[in-house]
């Protein structure tokens, strides 16, 4: 079975339900791989999969901003991942 990997960068936002620290934390913490569709840009392609985090980095200071750096996602399932 081949193995898809996708890394994005992503801005830390703790919005309630709808921030991506919200999204990732959900999605890291759970125990099975949950269908997540990615879209990068609002006019771009989308990529809908079953998605696990596999690395969420996260660093800051106390008196500074929050990153989260490079999340990986790996793709499971046998289906290759397709942008449309």
């Amino acid at each position: 079975m081949p193995i898809y990997d996708l890394s994005i960068d992503f801005l830390y936002d703790n919005t309630a339900t709808t921030g991506i620290w919200t999204v990732l934390q959900s999605i890291f913490l759970n125990a099975t791989p949950i269908v997540v569709t990615i879209k990068p840009e609002a006019t771009g392609l989308t990529n809908t999969g079953n998605w696990i985090v596999e690395n969420m980095p996260l660093s800051g200071k106390p008196d500074g901003a929050l990153t989260i750096g490079t999340v990986k996602f790996a793709l499971t399932g046998a289906s290759a991942p397709v942008w449309a």
